[in-house]
């Protein structure tokens, strides 16, 4: 997929124009002069999808926007089977990719899609909606400015989220480490790490705010991993917050 190309070709936009903070980066990315940025998106996936660009277009904005299971993208599609879609936009132009729940399996019930992208993450979220377009049609930029600082702690989030996986699983102490989630999605749980020579499971979780973590609702998710996961009820348990302060 040309979009991992590009990467470095969208940074340097950045460095070309002096920018050296997101705050800085906003004001650029939504503003006459980042024009460019904002088109590359679009630019890029029909180069790419070319005749089928409407159906990939359609996955991957469903996806963007939580549609994370294949019934949800299914129905977004009509009548079109998704599965031949999928397949490709994860394995031929490595857009997205399935995750599954900790003790999961990546062909089973439970399978989550998501962006893996880094450029299309933020261009979904921030440029292509029809709402940013329309703002951006009428060069209402302060007001996009300010969307895009209003969420980027949400969006940063998941970013975080990824770091800490990440930084558990280069960890040898763990055997086993990711995200978590019931069958009905009522309990998840952002980190999971398990260490069967120790017999020690770690419930982690993961706000960039320190003061928004709720350790109380994690032993709740907890008890239901435990239960879901009867094998693993004699391991010691710790439970742990992780914020930007943890990094």
């Amino acid at each position: 997929m040309r979009s991992q190309a590009a990467l470095p070709v969208t940074s340097n936009f950045f460095v070309d124009n002096g920018i050296g903070s997101t705050n800085d980066m906003i004001n650029l990315a939504f503003s006459p002069e980042g024009a460019w940025f904002r088109e590359e998106g679009t630019v890029l996936l029909a180069n790419e999808f070319r005749m089928e660009s409407p159906v990939y277009q359609t996955i991957l904005t469903a996806v963007a926007r939580g549609a994370n299971e294949w019934s949800a993208i299914s129905g977004t599609t009509g009548k079109v089977d998704v599965t031949a879609y999928l397949s490709r936009l994860e394995n031929i132009f490595k857009l997205i990719e399935k995750r599954a729940p900790l003790n999961g399996r990546l062909a089973g019930k439970g399978v989550r899609y998501y962006l893996s992208d880094p450029f299309f993450k933020f261009w979904y979220r921030f440029v292509d909606p029809l709402d940013q377009r329309s703002l951006a049609a009428r060069a209402q930029w302060p007001r996009l400015q300010e969307y895009c600082r209003e969420n980027w702690p949400t969006y940063t989030g998941r970013t975080l989220e990824d770091w800490f996986l990440a930084r558990y699983r280069s960890d040898r102490e763990w055997d086993q480490v990711g995200p978590w989630w019931d069958r009905r999605g009522e309990n998840e749980i952002d980190l999971v790490a398990l260490s069967h020579a120790g017999k020690k499971i770690v419930f982690a979780e993961v706000k960039r705010n320190p003061e928004r973590l709720d350790m109380h609702a994690l032993h709740v998710k907890g008890e239901a991993f435990l239960k879901a996961n009867g094998s693993l009820a004699g391991y010691t348990q710790e439970y742990r917050g992780l914020s930007l302060e943890d990094m």
